[in-house]
């Protein structure tokens, strides 16, 4: 990718978020279809468009990784990235989101936060440190609980499109199979109901029957239906990819052969590789 291809002033230009844990160690190979066909939304999203893609595969099937070496090159051309997770063990509503609305009240210039006094009043509740970042926030009086989602929901998408006006956006949401309600909530409105124009969100998400919730399940058959949703199901390295990766750590002359024992053992899966 160029790196001016997004254009994102160098004043604002933000750090990549170390939950990716880019740059890695690990080599990484083949991919070349997925890499392409997250190029096409990104060029599609860079143009002023919109679009969400949802990476399914097993546990070390590589879907984290996959998401953080393009967001790493969107980055490179001036992008805007951000990461949220989701964590088995903590119960934080909306707590991907909380990690993006914490990275973006941190970085966002001040006359942008300016801006934006009644929405950051509304996200003081999930991200405290937005009242000391901003002085003179007030808080707004409590409404019904419907109510109050909705403007939650709608202050993190006016943040959001707050850094979009700045560069593009590559926004990833890692491991949605241990998302909570309100998140995948979050999720739906953002790719459905009310996107942000020049954001690309990528959402990974392992796609065992036993891990897929009940709620992720239904944001998943919601999102087939919206046309600037795509699917990307991550199988295993083929042959040519596991003999490209055992050849980062040996040189050994059978390494054909050795690559397709490996392959057929391991299913291709990256990790076991």
């Amino acid at each position: 990718m160029d790196r001016h291809a997004t254009g994102q002033d160098e004043r604002h230009r933000w750090p990549f978020p170390a939950i990716l844990g880019r740059p890695s160690a690990r080599p990484f190979v083949g991919r070349r279809d997925e890499l392409g066909r997250l190029a096409r939304q990104w060029a599609h999203v860079v143009d002023g468009g919109h679009a969400t893609v949802l990476v399914g595969g097993e546990a070390g099937a590589g879907k984290t990784r996959l998401a953080a070496e393009f967001a790493g090159e969107c980055h490179d051309a001036g992008a805007v990235v951000l990461s949220g997770v989701s964590d088995a063990e903590l119960a934080v509503p909306y707590q991907p989101w909380v990690m993006v609305a914490e990275q973006l009240v941190r970085r966002l210039p001040p006359e942008a936060l300016a801006e934006l006094r009644v929405e950051l009043g509304h996200l003081a509740t999930l991200v405290p440190q937005v009242e000391r970042l901003v002085a003179g926030l007030e808080r707004p009086a409590p409404f019904d609980p419907e109510s109050e989602r909705q403007r939650l929901l709608a202050a993190i998408r006016a943040v959001l499109a707050a850094a979009a006006m700045l560069a593009p956006v590559v926004l990833v949401l890692d491991d949605l199979h241990w998302a909570g309600q309100q998140t995948l909530v979050m999720l739906r409105y953002l790719a459905r109901t009310a996107p942000v124009e020049r954001v690309l969100i990528i959402g990974t998400f392992r796609d065992a029957d036993d891990e897929v919730t009940e709620p992720l399940a239904s944001v998943l058959a919601d999102l087939r239906r919206v046309e600037s949703t795509e699917r990307i199901k991550l199988a295993g390295l083929d042959v040519d990819g596991v003999r490209e990766l055992l050849a980062t750590v040996t040189s050994a002359s059978d390494l054909g052969a050795r690559a397709q024992t490996v392959a057929a053992r391991t299913g291709g899966n990256p990790f076991l590789v």
